[in-house]
């Protein structure tokens, strides 16, 4: 297990952990792959929602991450209701012509018609 005994089950760094599997399960491909990277990716949301503020912009990145994992499982709704969340709390920390908001609102015209 990825360091689970090493760590508290609400520890942010495990949440960390969690996320860069998701993001190289992803990579891998393929449906079973997806399938856990969304799963993982699900864990350090769930951890993250409970140690940060509703508006940390390390959950918006999280909520975009598993929102591309949705859009490659053709999930797309459940795609753009997680950009717009990230989008939200995007917006409270950071201009329109940040990397973060710019990814989010082309992903969100591209794919929802947002935007």
């Amino acid at each position: 297990a990825i360091d689970e005994q090493n760590f508290e089950p609400n520890d942010p760094r495990l949440a960390v952990r969690y996320s860069n599997l998701a993001m190289m399960l992803t990579d891998l491909g393929g449906a079973s792959n997806l399938e856990a990277a969304k799963g993982r990716m699900e864990q350090a949301i769930a951890i993250q929602e409970e140690q940060f503020e509703p508006n940390d912009p390390r959950l918006a990145v999280s909520y975009t991450n598993l929102a591309f994992i949705e859009l490659d499982l053709g999930n797309r709704e459940s795609a753009c209701d997680l950009w717009r969340q990230a989008y939200a709390i995007f917006g409270q920390h950071f201009s329109p012509t940040h990397r973060y908001v710019q990814i989010v609102a082309e992903a969100l015209e591209r794919h929802c018609g947002d935007c």
